[in-house]
């Protein structure tokens, strides 16, 4: 019974992310969110590596699914926002999370066959998350909530599918659930952020988009 039901918590997973970038996407062509390019482009590199180190690691393709989906999707967001010309000058923060990731990036590459190479990637990929939330706490109106908690609970059905194919290795739960943790950390204080309309601004942090 098991396998009959991680293979619907596995395409649930992938069709929730699919919705949630759908859903992300419109919003960007409308204008309604402010997506922050350096973000994207480390989860564009960091997601594709990160599907290709999970799905060899675990050799499950319903594991992987989500992951899957997810990086090619994100390839995809990144071209996205490029076309939609958000082209703004990188804060200090933005820098400094883009170098960690590289360097982070780099010691992945060192062993990307390694049973901690997921781990690293996936160490990798919360920076952008950080940069995000930054992004949200300074200006309420940077990010929407809603896709954000759609990815959230598109981790949840990941987090399921890895427990009922569970092969005795706890290191295959860490990536989907730092992901879900993450989308719903972003998503929780893109609401709070909305719903009291209170940014945190400092000298120059206003972002423009056209």
């Amino acid at each position: 019974m098991a396998p009959v039901i991680s293979f619907f918590t596995a395409v649930i997973a992938g069709c929730l992310t699919f919705a949630g970038y759908w859903w992300y996407n419109r919003n960007i062509g409308r204008h309604e969110t402010r997506p922050n390019i350096v973000a994207w482009f480390i989860w564009a590199v960091d997601g594709t590596l990160g599907f290709l180190t999970f799905f060899t690691f675990t050799g499950d393709g319903l594991k992987s699914f989500n992951s899957g989906v997810s990086a090619a999707i994100c390839v995809l967001t990144f071209l996205w926002v490029l076309r939609c010309g958000y082209w703004l000058k990188p804060t200090s923060l933005e820098i400094f999370s883009g170098v960690t990731a590289l360097v982070v990036l780099a010691l992945w590459w060192s062993d990307p066959a390694g049973p901690w190479a997921n781990v690293t990637l996936n160490v990798a990929g919360i920076i952008p998350y950080a940069v995000t939330a930054s992004g949200v706490w300074r200006e309420p109106r940077a990010e929407m909530a809603g896709p954000w908690l759609v990815w959230a609970a598109a981790g949840g059905f990941s987090v399921a599918t890895v427990l009922l194919r569970w092969s005795g290795r706890p290191v295959e739960l860490f990536g989907p659930v730092l992901v879900m943790i993450c989308n719903l950390g972003v998503g929780l204080l893109a609401t709070r952020q909305r719903l009291t309309g209170v940014g945190h601004i400092g000298a120059g942090a206003v972002r423009v988009v056209k």
